[in-house]
């Protein structure tokens, strides 16, 4: 289990143990930088947005992990949506909180009584709409 680390160059650091670089002037090179600015960046060196997007790309690490220290290094592969998740999520997006809670309301109902009667009646929507 990865424990929570403090700063943004001592997780760049483990990204790197959990991948078994041990070969900077190589990381450097796909990562388009030399290795002085690696250097540097594991010493706490500031680093740009498309350098942390190269970063987490090249070493396969959650960004939210690698700059905030949030969640685990491999949330990323975990969150990933299907385009039909996105598309669903882009179509919520406009609408108020209210909304969508209602909305989550009526689907885990609907949910619930299929799961119970797979030939659910129009009654089951009703019920949906009083919760």
């Amino acid at each position: 289990m990865i424990r929570r680390i403090d700063t943004m160059s001592a997780r760049l650091r483990e990204a790197i143990a959990l991948r078994g670089i041990r070969k900077m002037l190589a990381l450097a090179y796909e990562l388009g930088v030399h290795e002085s600015a690696l250097s540097r960046w594991k010493k706490g060196g500031a680093m740009s947005l498309s350098h942390v997007i190269s970063v987490c790309e090249v070493l396969d690490v959650s960004m939210d992990w690698l700059v905030l220290g949030r969640g685990h290094p491999e949330d990323h592969k975990r969150q990933a949506h299907s385009a039909d998740d996105q598309q669903v999520l882009g179509a919520l997006m406009p609408y108020a909180n209210d909304a969508k809670i209602a909305l989550t309301r009526f689907l885990t109902v609907v949910r619930a009584d299929s799961l119970h009667d797979p030939q659910s009646s129009s009654s089951d929507l009703r019920k949906a709409q009083h919760v």
